[in-house]
């Protein structure tokens, strides 16, 4: 009796179409029409042939099972089904998508398109497939780029692949790397000087950034005494920009530069 009910299963979809010449329609374009006459075919790989039982039998736990390749075909729609007649083709009443049980599986074509392999889990479902698509390699055309990065190795459960002061890195999900920051930061304000944003050039030792017709502008300090006057002091011109873009200061209030 049919023991399909022992198997993991996962599902799989795909469409394959033909583009061929404009037909007799409104438009003029080119039409994409179900690739009917492609076989798509499922082989399963070597050695997959333990399977749990997921019911014990008999003091039996798990069976040795021979995997015939499995032969489908596609619809007028496009789709893939599993849904066939006696002669191979789809029925009238076939239904998109194929049921396999889990593990690797070569797929073909017939030489129509390139064909690849697959893995097929329980994760995939009605509602989350296995779509051929997301799966297929990408083959660049002629006179394509093709740029490789290594991926490192190291990686914990859940890290995030990210790119650090030495290039690609795992990083921990919600953590940044303060040296990519403050790399960041350094590249932002040699390609952004302060006369490019907003921050008036001449400043020199003992200068305020104040406010004049206007516009941003370094004064001198005030004189006089009393009155409890402070003003915030900076490093740098470039510290004073950042405090500027941070929101700390805003453009008319009065800084100092620490003299070097």
């Amino acid at each position: 009796m049919p023991r399909s009910d022992q198997f993991d299963h996962g599902y799989v979809v795909g469409i394959l179409v033909t583009s061929r010449i404009d037909g007799p329609d409104e438009d003029r374009l080119p039409d994409a029409v179900g690739a009917t006459s492609v076989r798509p075919e499922f082989k399963r790989a070597k050695g997959q042939y333990r399977l749990q039982l997921h019911t014990p039998e008999s003091g039996a736990h798990g069976m040795f099972v021979s995997s015939e390749s499995i032969r489908c075909a596609v619809m007028p729609s496009g789709h893939i089904t599993s849904d066939v007649d006696t002669t191979g083709a789809a029925k009238p009443d076939a239904q998109p998508g194929v049921w396999l049980p889990v593990g690797t599986y070569a797929v073909s074509f017939g030489g129509h398109f390139p064909g690849f392999d697959i893995e097929v889990t329980t994760a995939h479902t009605v509602e989350a497939p296995l779509d051929l698509w997301s799966w297929a390699p990408v083959q660049p055309g002629p006179g394509t780029t093709v740029t490789v990065l290594e991926v490192p190795g190291g990686a914990a459960a859940g890290d995030v692949l990210g790119w650090g002061v030495d290039g690609l890195t795992w990083l921990a999900p919600g953590t940044v790397d303060p040296a990519v920051i403050e790399a960041a930061v350094q590249d932002y304000l040699t390609a952004n000087p302060p006369e490019v944003d907003g921050l008036p050039s001449g400043g020199a030792d003992g200068k305020l950034l104040g406010h004049a017709d206007g516009e941003p502008a370094w004064v001198d300090p005030p004189t006089g005494g009393g009155g409890g006057f402070a003003v915030p002091i900076f490093a740098s011109e470039a510290a004073a920009l950042a405090a500027l873009a941070d929101g700390d200061i805003a453009v008319g209030d009065v800084v100092g530069i620490e003299q070097a």
